[in-house]
């Protein structure tokens, strides 16, 4: 870890117009296709996903990013994946009081219940929400961008590769609170609109 962040010490306040380093990610768990539950899955009663970090590990990794002024986002995909970021992100806030708001970050929180998405957002650590991601059993909770949108969450929806429209994916965001909810969609064009108007669309 202390490897990588001295790399990236040479990207810090570049003036790069096309690229800069915003922090570190992180995997926790499985993804979409093994994400971590706290039930097991409904096609295979043995199995509930994997975990990627030891708890422990995790607290000591992204403390050295933090430390070191880098924010972090987590990928959590379901429910134990999201109750086991959170209770990381927990202690790191303990330990390093006075972080900036938007320092910790979880990635998706597919499948997370209404209890910790308020405790995520209690802990500033709601981010971004790739709202495709739908799985058949228990789809409402895949990605609740709407009850979501309603605790009130500094919150982004974008969506991974490859590219898909997310321009109805904002229409509910906006229409569930416009006040409460920053929404920025984000495909593959990461360009400024200065940057396209000079340049072709990436298609």
């Amino acid at each position: 870890m202390e490897e990588l962040l001295d790399v990236m010490e040479d990207w810090r306040g570049t003036s790069d117009q096309w690229l800069s380093v915003w922090g570190v990610k992180f995997g926790l768990d499985g993804g979409l296709e093994a994400g971590a539950t706290e039930e097991p899955y409904a096609c295979d009663h043995s199995y509930s996903g994997v975990l990627m970090w030891e708890p422990d590990a995790l607290v000591e990794a992204v403390e050295a990013v933090v430390r070191r002024g880098w924010r972090v986002g987590t990928h959590a995909y379901g429910d134990r994946a999201v109750r086991t970021l959170l209770d990381v992100y927990e202690r790191v806030l303990e330990r390093n009081p006075g972080l900036p708001a938007g320092t910790l970050v979880m990635e998706h929180g597919g499948l997370a219940g209404p209890e910790q998405r308020a405790r995520a957002v209690a802990l500033g650590s709601a981010g971004s929400q790739c709202s495709i991601q739908r799985p058949r059993r228990r789809t409402g909770s895949g990605a609740p961008t709407r009850s979501g949108a309603s605790a009130r969450p500094a919150v982004s929806v974008r969506n991974g590769f490859p590219p898909h429209p997310m321009c109805e994916c904002a229409k509910r965001s906006r229409s569930a609170d416009s006040r409460a909810v920053r929404v920025s969609t984000m495909t593959v064009d990461h360009r400024t609109a200065a940057q396209r108007s000079t340049s072709p669309p990436f298609h």
